[in-house]
């Protein structure tokens, strides 16, 4: 099966205020996560990449986890890392064992400490 891509925000554009990360988070739709999720990339600031870690903790709906579960498996290497460190923290062992088994993130990002 093909792994459907969600395109990285592209590197030069701005990060949007510090508080539109959070009212995104809070509110937790999909779009809000897929959001959030297209201003990781690994030329971004260690500020914005915690900004956005935080503001996906703040995500509880079911539209927005399955949005999480869908970067989980198809996102690009920093967005399934973010949404496995999502899981991680909510103690949701079996997706992350079914990603590593998937080879979607290796072991150590799914179950270090």
């Amino acid at each position: 099966m093909k792994k459907e891509k969600y395109k990285i925000i592209e590197t030069n554009k701005p990060a949007p205020p510090i508080s539109e990360f959070r009212t995104r988070g809070e509110r937790g739709t999909g779009e809000d996560v897929r959001f959030l999720m297209q201003y990781l990339n690994i030329e971004q600031s260690f500020a914005v990449c915690k900004q956005i870690d935080f503001s996906l903790s703040l995500v509880n709906s079911k539209e927005g986890i399955r949005e999480l579960k869908h970067f989980l498996f198809k996102g690009e290497l920093i967005q399934r890392n973010y949404a496995a460190l999502y899981f991680k923290r909510r103690n949701e062992i079996n997706i992350l064992n079914i990603a590593v088994e998937e080879g979607c993130i290796d072991e150590i990002q799914a179950f270090s400490q």
